[in-house]
């Protein structure tokens, strides 16, 4: 992920869009990862 702070707010923006798009992969294996464990 690149450093927004130079790119105004469409840089936060691009920064955000790139965090949820990789957070919803690494959700997906996570729970791959645990199912059926018990915490």
């Amino acid at each position: 992920v690149p450093d927004p702070y130079y790119g105004g707010l469409d840089g936060f923006e691009e920064c955000l869009e790139m965090v949820e798009a990789a957070s919803e992969g690494l959700l997906a294996d996570v729970r791959e990862q645990t199912a059926g464990r018990v915490a």
